[in-house]
């Protein structure tokens, strides 16, 4: 498959997803097309699928939804790193600057660490020092290139007026596919391209359901589950004691009515708790 994203014609097929934003970011560890789908929906976020490999994709959106997905992905299914970078060209002027104003681009790096950032990095046109400043030797240390920190570093120090002219120097050092560095800037996406739109209220519910559903069950799960029904006998038991020593020391009439339906209704969930775990194994 190439991956040349530049030259791959826009989408063309069906109606057209949402213009992609000028700020935007893409996903460098290709996951399956059903992980991201999922990421998305559960995270509530926008995004678009691009086609990498197979069945797997690169996830570009905005800076937001594209690192909420490494986080999500980074706890499951894409290994315990996930690498997320961003462009921000600053094409569009806000209310407080003036018509003239120079655009002032940034980029970034965003390393997610089993459901978390674990560090991130801001260049920005102008080296001002309020940047996000990442930590070289971290970076090395969760992508399993100790070697790189040097080169980490240096690049990190560095100043350019072009910030995303670096991004290219950062993949070389963590090897990284470079090829996904286009489509930061690329007026089109290629073909083949999926929008997932974003969900919230019931369905973004039933999205998180669906992937509590994926997700396997431990080993221990079953064991544990089989044995529920030990609680609701020992709680049975316990009543069935007060019930006896009410009876036995001529407790009050009450105590002892009271202790004993507790313990009737506390063998009755018992006895339906472990029914049930039995038809489940077997269905199983």
């Amino acid at each position: 498959m190439s991956h040349d994203f530049r030259e791959q014609p826009l989408l063309a097929d069906g109606q057209e997803p949402p213009p992609v934003p000028s700020r935007r970011a893409v996903l460098l560890t290709p996951v399956g097309r059903p992980a991201a789908t999922s990421a998305l929906r559960l995270t509530g976020q926008p995004g678009w699928l691009v086609p990498w490999a197979d069945d797997q994709v690169l996830v570009l959106g905005d800076v937001p939804a594209t690192v909420a997905v490494a986080l999500v992905v980074s706890d499951s299914t894409a290994g315990p790193v996930a690498t997320v970078v961003w462009v921000d060209p600053d094409d569009e002027l806000t209310d407080d600057e003036p018509d003239d104003a120079a655009p002032e681009p940034a980029a970034g790096v965003v390393l997610a660490h089993r459901g978390s950032v674990a560090t991130a990095h801001a260049w920005t046109a102008d080296g001002e020092s309020d940047a996000d400043v990442g930590d070289a030797h971290l970076v090395a240390e969760l992508t399993g290139r100790p070697g790189a920190e040097v080169g980490l570093r240096a690049l990190m120090r560095r100043r350019s007026t072009e910030p995303a002219s670096l991004l290219p120097e950062l993949t070389a050092l963590l090897e990284l596919p470079a090829a996904p560095l286009a489509l930061l800037t690329a007026p089109e996406l290629p073909a083949g391209t999926d929008h997932v739109a974003a969900v919230t209220g019931l369905r973004r519910a039933g999205a998180f359901r669906a992937v509590l559903a994926d997700v396997p069950e431990p080993g221990w799960a079953g064991s544990a589950r089989r044995w529920q029904f030990l609680l609701p006998a020992t709680i049975a038991g316990y009543f069935a004691v007060r019930a006896t020593t009410a009876g036995v020391t001529d407790g009050p009439v009450e105590d002892i009515w009271g202790y004993g339906t507790l313990s009737v209704v506390s063998t009755c969930a018992a006895f339906w708790r472990a029914h049930r775990d039995r038809r489940r194994a077997h269905r199983d």
